[in-house]
């Protein structure tokens, strides 16, 4: 158990002044369900807060009535760093174990091209500012070096309203002296764009998501994880994700694209097993191609051959995972397999991969 691991999930379905979601609380309950389970996050559950609006609406659902407020979710992260300061003072080489978590759906904006903002369920047109800034938070959170981790996800959208007031935290500024801060700050979306939740009509409604969510929560138990060490470190996470959302809404007119800086990679967790599903996939090798090709993945490497036209197009079983395509004897021109340097993710059956 990681005694100094903290989490808080939001999951916001029901806004008074907006359009109300489907999935956002059960994206948060999945987090929440992931980051205390012993092959997650493993934080003790007394640690851990989820916050979503009520089972049943009353009647004087409104602005002021709605929740959760932003003064609530501040009260917890400020509750909860507080007992990590504590923990720290008393035993200062207990800062490198200490972690927090913060998971956010609802609905979105973006004050500034590097953050993505959470609305609260007061908020309205009128009263914009009553949001949470992911990455104003984590800056926060760096600086004053409460936590050694700090690993931020928003599924949320992150569009642009003119007349946005710059976001606030009601705390003072601090400068911490504890030493190196990791962090991941996972956005659903690119800047000025939308997230989406799933419309599958294989998938029951109870059971369906937003894209970032499933693609990360799918990651974190296992397949984003190294086949062999079986650990997900930030670094991979973050390749998986982003390749994953952009290949499931890639019917949309215009893909969902995440982003996911760091500030270094570092370990998240490890899983007990990586199951990994297989497919039967289409490669498509570029025009006039011939000779060896090697398909890696991690230390597993896949060969196939190419003599002739008719070879261009080769159906093959893979893992679902994350390859790379190498041409064992490239041309004079380089490398052949010009598309996101011959990567491409195998995530499902039938599946067509352009090289």
């Amino acid at each position: 158990m990681s005694d100094l691991h903290f989490s808080v999930s939001i999951g916001i379905n029901d806004y008074p002044a907006f359009d109300d979601l489907h999935h956002a609380v059960r994206d948060a309950e999945e987090f929440h369900d992931w980051v205390r389970h012993p092959q997650g996050g493993n934080v003790p559950d007394a640690n851990a807060k989820l916050m979503s609006g009520p089972d049943s609406l009353p009647d004087d659902w409104n602005s002021l009535s709605a929740r959760p407020r932003l003064d609530e979710v501040l009260h917890h992260l400020n509750d909860f760093r507080k007992q990590v300061e504590e923990a720290v003072r008393r035993d200062p080489d207990a800062w490198n174990r200490t972690r927090l978590y913060l998971f956010c759906s609802g609905h979105g904006i973006a004050p500034d091209a590097d953050d993505a903002a959470l609305l609260l369920a007061n908020s309205d047109r009128e009263n914009i500012g009553y949001n949470l800034p992911c990455a104003e938070v984590r800056e926060w959170f760096q600086q004053a070096q409460s936590f050694q981790e700090l690993l931020f996800f928003a599924d949320c959208c992150r569009e642009r309203i003119p007349g946005t007031p710059d976001s606030w935290l009601p705390w003072p500024r601090r400068e911490g002296h504890n030493g190196q801060v990791r962090w991941l700050l996972g956005c659903a979306t690119y800047f000025g764009d939308y997230a989406h939740e799933e419309r599958r009509e294989d998938v029951s409604p109870d059971e369906r998501r937003g894209y970032f969510t499933r693609a990360l929560i799918d990651g974190l138990r296992g397949a984003a994880a190294d086949k062999f060490t079986r650990r997900v470190t930030a670094h991979r996470l973050a390749d998986y994700v982003q390749r994953r959302v952009l290949h499931a809404t890639a019917y949309r007119m215009r893909p969902q694209r995440p982003t996911m800086p760091s500030a270094e990679n570092f370990d998240i967790c490890q899983v007990d097993q990586v199951r990994l599903a297989r497919f039967t996939v289409t490669l498509v090798f570029p025009d006039d191609y011939q000779g060896r090709v090697e398909l890696v993945k991690d230390r597993d490497v896949e060969t196939v051959q190419v003599n002739s036209d008719a070879d261009r197009e080769q159906s093959i079983t893979l893992e679902e995972g994350i390859y790379q395509a190498l041409s064992v004897d490239p041309s004079e021109g380089g490398d052949p397999f010009k598309r996101d340097g011959g990567k491409f993710l195998v995530v499902k059956e039938g599946q067509r991969v352009e090289l």
